[in-house]
């Protein structure tokens, strides 16, 4: 079972708990990451699953915060999900990760950064810097 899950649901009985202003956007989180599981047909979501809700949010809230950048319970909800993404490599870590290494193609250079560090790399930054590490 993903350990941001388990935080997010312990994070969602904490705030019903309290009556926080945050419990139904956080049951929604719960909710989606469970929607995943069942489509994939197992008992509890993966942590790429979990991941993949809290970018989805992440994105409709930056998407409302543009049009109405004071709207203060957008702007809890987004600092909430961003405490559970994991932190992306820059332009230089990315670089350093890769330094010294000659791949045959782009496709080879996406494949180890993705099986090596995951969420931990933006792809889209990632697929830019590749062509400079090709043979």
């Amino acid at each position: 079972m993903s350990e941001t899950y388990l935080n997010i649901k312990s994070e969602w009985m904490k705030a019903r708990k309290e009556k926080s202003h945050l419990a139904p956007f956080i049951g929604t989180l719960v909710s989606d990451c469970n929607s995943h599981a069942k489509a994939a047909k197992t008992a509890s979501p993966s942590e790429a699953d979990v991941l993949r809700v809290l970018k989805k949010h992440l994105k409709g809230l930056e998407e409302t915060l543009k049009v109405n950048p004071k709207a203060t319970e957008i702007l809890h909800q987004k600092n909430f999900v961003t405490r559970f993404l994991p932190q992306t490599m820059s332009e230089e870590e990315l670089r350093d990760k890769l330094r010294g290494l000659k791949f045959d193609n782009i496709g080879a250079v996406m494949g180890y950064l993705k099986s090596n560090y995951g969420p931990k790399v933006d792809m889209k930054m990632a697929s830019g810097i590749a062509k400079d590490f090709v043979k």
